[in-house]
């Protein structure tokens, strides 16, 4: 995510991300470094010499005002994505960091994404025969589907990153898990299963995630333990962000090293006070999934995603997606 901190991220800006990660974050020594930088500059020339007549002709056919095709063709037809290479700072920061830089680039290859998927897969099999390694590249993004406005990469981007060469373990927004079947594209469900009355099956692997991380288990109480599990409401990353604050709280407020389920109502209070302007803002979103724990095509996904990617609704397995409010924020809920 360090890679993705600015807004409008589309299908180029995951592309070039995973490029730069390639050439930037390899173990390779420094001589087959320098291999594989050259091998993707080389590629990036030729692919943008290739297009360059190309640009030209969309920005003709694209921009109403003359004055401005002229400016705009000028500085696409200048800008070279080679620039950023010559900066002090990495290419990944430099892309980042400019915003000028991501919107020339999205000019030149507009239209062309299957030619920068090309690009990345070639080079891809360079850094392979490179690393002379029998392992092969495992490319995990996660934490894409808390992004704004991120739906078009998983539906009419989705076979991009599906050609890409290698293994892939991709998260999406659970309400497009449907949509990708029509790509070719396996989505494997990783949320907690419930039962037919909402309930958490597996409350045992809740349980591992929290004594596994405390070294003596004799400084929680089971029922400390069992009112963090009930509130997390089967998200691990809040089930330890109950435990954390919890023993945080003990230390701090109750000065004692031990965790009890006071310590754990306390911290539980701390993460509704963080939700609550969230849960308002959101409140009649809330109260229908509450009621419903499904979600309609009439309902705004960009408001529906908010509030998964914003910890207010989690989605189960049961069968289908299964939605519910996270438990914390029910007592913020019934105040409004």
């Amino acid at each position: 995510m360090e890679l993705f901190k600015y807004d409008n991220i589309d299908i180029i800006d995951i592309l070039l991300g995973i490029a730069f990660n390639i050439i930037e974050n390899n173990t390779l020594d420094e001589e087959n470094k320098e291999k594989l930088i050259r091998k993707f500059k080389i590629s990036l020339k030729e692919l943008e010499e290739l297009k360059n007549g190309e640009l030209n002709n969309t920005e003709i056919n694209t921009t109403d005002s003359a004055s401005n095709l002229k400016i705009d063709t000028a500085i696409s037809s200048k800008f070279s994505l080679l620039s950023i290479f010559s900066s002090q700072f990495s290419a990944s920061s430099t892309y980042k960091a400019d915003e000028n830089i991501r919107k020339e680039v999205k000019k030149i290859y507009k239209f062309k994404n299957r030619d920068l998927l090309n690009m990345i897969n070639s080079l891809i099999d360079e850094y392979t025969l490179l690393q002379n390694s029998e392992k092969e590249i495992l490319l995990i993004l996660d934490g894409l589907e808390k992004l704004n406005n991120i739906d078009d990469i998983f539906t009419k981007d989705i076979d991009m990153l599906r050609d890409l060469k290698c293994f892939k373990i991709i998260t999406m927004p659970v309400y497009l898990k449907g949509i990708v079947d029509i790509y070719n594209v396996k989505a494997i469900d990783f949320t907690m299963e419930i039962d037919n009355n909402g309930e958490i099956k597996d409350i045992n692997l809740l349980k591992d995630v929290i004594t596994s991380r405390i070294e003596n288990t004799e400084l929680i109480t089971e029922n400390a333990i069992a009112l963090a599990i009930k509130m997390s409401g089967g998200n691990l990353r809040q089930l330890l962000e109950i435990i954390q604050k919890a023993s945080t709280e003990a230390l701090d407020i109750f000065e004692s090293d031990f965790i009890g389920t006071d310590e754990v109502e306390s911290a539980i209070e701390l993460i509704q006070g963080e939700l609550d302007h969230r849960v308002q803002v959101n409140a009649p979103l809330l109260k229908s999934i509450e009621e419903r724990h499904t979600v309609t095509k009439d309902d705004d996904k960009g408001d529906l995603n908010d509030t998964l990617r914003s910890g207010l609704v989690f989605a189960y397995l049961n069968g289908k997606a299964y939605y519910n409010i996270n438990p914390i924020i029910k007592k913020n809920l019934e105040r409004l």
